[in-house]
Protein backbone atom coordinates (compact mmCIF):
# COMPACT_ATOMS: atom_id res chain seq x y z
CA UNK A 1 0.00 0.00 0.00
CA UNK A 2 1.35 3.34 -0.92
CA UNK A 3 1.91 6.15 1.76
CA UNK A 4 -0.78 8.15 -0.03
CA UNK A 5 -3.57 5.25 0.01
CA UNK A 6 -2.57 4.89 3.93
CA UNK A 7 -3.54 8.71 4.53
CA UNK A 8 -6.70 8.09 2.45
CA UNK A 9 -7.69 5.53 4.92
CA UNK A 10 -6.69 7.07 8.00
CA UNK A 11 -8.69 10.44 6.78
CA UNK A 12 -11.64 7.59 6.18
CA UNK A 13 -11.88 8.88 2.41
CA UNK A 14 -11.28 5.53 1.07
CA UNK A 15 -12.04 1.91 2.20
CA UNK A 16 -10.50 -1.49 1.65
CA UNK A 17 -12.51 -4.22 0.73
CA UNK A 18 -11.76 -7.75 0.41
CA UNK A 19 -14.54 -10.48 -0.59
CA UNK A 20 -16.65 -11.45 2.64
CA UNK A 21 -15.32 -15.01 2.73
CA UNK A 22 -11.26 -13.85 2.84
CA UNK A 23 -9.78 -16.16 5.31
CA UNK A 24 -7.18 -13.48 6.49
CA UNK A 25 -8.56 -10.05 4.82
CA UNK A 26 -5.82 -8.10 6.12
CA UNK A 27 -3.29 -10.49 3.91
CA UNK A 28 -5.36 -11.13 0.86
CA UNK A 29 -4.45 -9.50 -2.80
CA UNK A 30 -8.12 -9.23 -3.91
CA UNK A 31 -8.54 -6.00 -2.04
CA UNK A 32 -10.33 -2.81 -3.46
CA UNK A 33 -10.33 0.39 -2.41
CA UNK A 34 -13.54 2.51 -2.89
CA UNK A 35 -14.48 6.17 -2.00
CA UNK A 36 -16.60 6.23 1.12
CA UNK A 37 -18.21 9.48 0.45
CA UNK A 38 -21.33 8.96 -2.47
CA UNK A 39 -21.08 12.44 -3.54
CA UNK A 40 -17.00 12.39 -4.58
CA UNK A 41 -17.59 8.93 -5.73
CA UNK A 42 -20.12 10.33 -8.00
CA UNK A 43 -18.05 13.47 -9.07
CA UNK A 44 -15.02 11.53 -9.74
CA UNK A 45 -17.40 8.40 -11.64
CA UNK A 46 -19.84 10.74 -13.93
CA UNK A 47 -18.67 14.75 -13.65
CA UNK A 48 -14.51 14.26 -13.70
CA UNK A 49 -14.50 11.60 -16.32
CA UNK A 50 -16.59 13.52 -19.04
CA UNK A 51 -15.35 17.17 -17.52
CA UNK A 52 -14.54 18.13 -21.12
CA UNK A 53 -17.59 17.39 -22.97
CA UNK A 54 -20.15 18.87 -19.78
CA UNK A 55 -17.82 22.02 -20.43
CA UNK A 56 -18.74 21.78 -24.51
CA UNK A 57 -22.63 21.70 -22.93
CA UNK A 58 -23.07 18.22 -23.99
CA UNK A 59 -24.97 17.02 -20.37
CA UNK A 60 -27.95 14.95 -22.32
CA UNK A 61 -25.16 13.57 -24.18
CA UNK A 62 -23.51 13.00 -20.73
CA UNK A 63 -26.37 11.11 -19.05
CA UNK A 64 -27.49 9.01 -22.13
CA UNK A 65 -23.99 7.74 -22.85
CA UNK A 66 -21.97 7.40 -19.54
CA UNK A 67 -24.70 7.95 -16.61
CA UNK A 68 -27.76 6.13 -17.75
CA UNK A 69 -26.39 2.96 -18.79
CA UNK A 70 -24.08 2.94 -15.47
CA UNK A 71 -26.61 4.06 -12.92
CA UNK A 72 -27.43 0.64 -11.62
CA UNK A 73 -23.90 -0.14 -10.70
CA UNK A 74 -23.20 3.22 -9.29
CA UNK A 75 -26.88 2.77 -6.88
CA UNK A 76 -25.69 -0.86 -5.95
CA UNK A 77 -22.39 0.07 -4.51
CA UNK A 78 -24.74 2.45 -2.06
CA UNK A 79 -27.48 0.04 -1.55
CA UNK A 80 -25.01 -3.18 -0.25
CA UNK A 81 -24.42 -2.13 3.51
CA UNK A 82 -27.77 -1.37 4.16
CA UNK A 83 -28.94 -4.31 2.86
CA UNK A 84 -26.23 -6.43 4.30
CA UNK A 85 -27.48 -4.74 8.00
CA UNK A 86 -31.09 -6.21 7.77
CA UNK A 87 -29.34 -9.39 7.85
CA UNK A 88 -28.41 -8.60 11.47
CA UNK A 89 -31.43 -5.88 12.38
CA UNK A 90 -34.60 -5.36 10.83
CA UNK A 91 -36.95 -7.47 9.01
CA UNK A 92 -34.67 -9.75 7.82
CA UNK A 93 -33.67 -10.86 10.73
CA UNK A 94 -36.51 -12.82 11.42
CA UNK A 95 -37.29 -14.09 7.90
CA UNK A 96 -33.78 -15.52 7.10
CA UNK A 97 -33.42 -19.38 9.23
CA UNK A 98 -29.77 -18.86 10.01
CA UNK A 99 -27.38 -16.46 12.21
CA UNK A 100 -25.34 -15.06 9.80
CA UNK A 101 -21.99 -14.74 11.65
CA UNK A 102 -20.52 -11.99 8.58
CA UNK A 103 -21.84 -10.50 5.66
CA UNK A 104 -20.35 -8.65 2.99
CA UNK A 105 -19.43 -8.60 -0.85
CA UNK A 106 -17.88 -11.27 -2.83
CA UNK A 107 -16.18 -11.11 -6.05
CA UNK A 108 -13.98 -13.26 -8.07
CA UNK A 109 -13.15 -12.89 -12.22
CA UNK A 110 -16.14 -14.13 -13.45
CA UNK A 111 -18.83 -13.08 -10.96
CA UNK A 112 -19.56 -10.58 -8.31
CA UNK A 113 -22.57 -10.89 -5.51
CA UNK A 114 -23.53 -7.42 -4.13
CA UNK A 115 -24.23 -9.11 -0.58
CA UNK A 116 -23.68 -12.34 0.56
CA UNK A 117 -24.33 -13.76 4.27
CA UNK A 118 -22.16 -16.45 5.62
CA UNK A 119 -23.22 -19.02 8.26
CA UNK A 120 -20.60 -20.86 10.44
CA UNK A 121 -20.74 -24.07 8.53
CA UNK A 122 -19.36 -25.54 11.44
CA UNK A 123 -21.78 -25.23 13.71
CA UNK A 124 -24.76 -26.85 11.02
CA UNK A 125 -22.24 -29.50 10.47
CA UNK A 126 -20.70 -29.21 7.70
Amino acid sequence: MTRYIGVLCDLGVVEREVPVTEERPEKSRRGRYVLLDPFVRSWYRFVYANLSRLEMGDVSGVLAEAVAPNLHEYVSLHVERPVGALFWQGPLRSVVPFEPVFTGRYWSPGEEFDVVALVDLSAVGR
